[in-house]
């Protein structure tokens, strides 16, 4: 049986931008590597449960979870599958000032976030 990760993002747009952030551990392996806020959900919890949590843990603020956009599959290596889960958030001018040093994650999960 094929291990597989579940995570969530938030998707949150504005004014025609994406907001995207640079996650730190892909530094180590000299990769300029950004993605949409969230992450890897925990044994057993739910979908929005997950996203509220990572996005509060990551940017420090609170997501107004909105709908399904889309669902991403893919593996990692060959090996690992991961499953990825957007969603809309809809209060993106919310994120429009992003305090890393408020977080409990964002310093030292996220180099950048545009």
């Amino acid at each position: 049986m094929q291990e597989r990760r579940v995570a969530v993002r938030g998707i949150i747009f504005k004014d025609g931008k994406l907001l995207c952030q640079k996650l730190t551990a892909y530094r180590r392996n000299d990769r300029d590597f950004w993605c949409t806020p969230g992450g890897g959900l925990d044994m057993g919890e739910l979908l929005e449960d997950g996203l509220r949590r990572e996005m509060i843990e990551e940017t420090g603020i609170e997501p107004k979870i909105g709908r399904l956009l889309f669902v991403q599959q893919f593996t990692e290596d060959g090996k690992k599958e991961q499953m990825e889960f957007f969603f809309l958030i809809e209060n993106p001018e919310d994120y429009e000032i992003i305090d890393l040093s408020a977080t409990t994650h964002g310093v030292e999960e996220v180099e950048q976030v545009e």
